[in-house]
């Protein structure tokens, strides 16, 4: 990007744009890239800046309600070490901050990189964020994880800038800048996991909403008398459509139904019976989806009810945001064309 396009960007004079670039290059944080192509009324041709990817990095953490994941990257998103480690949801936030304070010193240590080269700790949460503010409003699986200032506890640990945002938000601003909606200015994203997130592009900017919630796909009605919903109503797309909504019709199926007793050729009862000792709580979203792909009539039956009501929340979507692009993301949709075929 050139100096000119960067004043722009910025909305600052082009003299100003030009200082700022000449000290991240003294600095080392950004490099001189060769020659741009000149206007169409030519000129001197612009001189391109970038990242230098050896002199700048950024840490990534994602926060699940089980593990933990953690990379450490250059600034071209090469990523230099990742681990996973327990998130540990009943222990507290100030044993989760000691423990990635320990890995990421370990990592840097590791890698050689001392921590003035590290540009900021991004951490994504799965649960309402203000990004403005670095705080965790609330992350309903994970103890003590309420009005939480997680960006300063962790820039205070680690003296490197940290900052907060939703899981969801967190995985469309990923897509948008290295995946499948580069280009589109308007995108929703619906994620399928222990419950359901969605986040917006809106005319080329991240939605948030008024109060940090964002869009609330999860509490669209998709049923009528449908399970009662975490929010009090019924029928919402969490209460039919998430992770846990799967696992407990699976599990009710196997336990309460027909399926143990008079379909035991089935190859999720047979799981459930063999592997997992007739504890259908120890069952995992990605055996569900092993279980479709190996034929199972049951995994077949619960995957595309839910394709169904995922199919009525994503027209609702389609016309509240007239959106370019829709994104699904979640392990359930490893099972491939079937239940993208129900949903369209």
């Amino acid at each position: 990007m050139s100096r000119s396009e960067l004043s722009k960007l910025m909305g600052v004079s082009r003299s100003t744009a030009s200082g700022i670039v000449n000290e991240l290059v003294e600095e080392g944080l950004l490099k001189e890239a060769g020659n741009g192509s000149s206007t169409k009324r030519g000129g001197k041709p612009p001189v391109l800046v970038q990242f230098d990817p050896s002199n700048s990095y950024v840490i990534g953490v994602f926060v699940e309600v089980e593990h933990t994941h953690m990379a450490v990257t250059d600034c071209e998103a090469r990523v230099l070490k990742n681990i996973t480690f327990e998130t540990q949801p009943r222990s507290g936030p100030e044993s989760f901050v000691e423990r990635l304070r320990e890995l990421v010193e370990g990592s840097l240590d590791d890698l050689k990189i001392r921590r003035s080269k590290i540009l900021g700790i991004g951490i994504a949460v799965p649960g309402l964020a203000d990004f403005n503010k670095g705080l965790v409003q609330f992350c309903p699986k994970l103890d003590g994880w309420k009005e939480l200032p997680l960006a300063r506890m962790v820039s205070d640990e680690l003296g490197i800038p940290a900052y907060v945002e939703n899981d969801t938000r967190a995985k469309l601003v990923g897509e948008r800048l290295f995946g499948s909606c580069k280009s589109d200015r308007n995108v929703i994203m619906l994620d399928i996991i222990e419950g359901i997130g969605a986040a917006a592009i809106l005319n080329n900017e991240l939605y948030r909403g008024s109060s940090n919630s964002s869009v609330l796909a999860g509490h669209v009605p998709v049923m009528a008398d449908g399970p009662r919903c975490s929010c009090g109503k019924r029928g919402c797309l969490e209460a039919v459509a998430s992770n846990a909504a799967i696992i407990e019709r699976v599990k009710n199926s196997v336990v309460e139904g027909d399926w143990g007793r008079k379909r035991e050729e089935d190859w999720l009862t047979n799981h459930v019976r063999e592997r997992l000792g007739g504890d259908v709580a120890g069952l995992t979203i990605d055996e569900v989806v092993e279980a479709f792909r190996e034929g199972s009539t049951l995994a077949r039956e619960v995957v595309l009810d839910v394709g169904e009501y995922v199919g009525l929340a994503v027209a609702a979507l389609i016309s509240y945001f007239d959106p370019d692009k829709v994104i699904l993301s979640g392990k359930i949709f490893g099972v491939g064309e079937p239940l993208l075929e129900v949903i369209n």
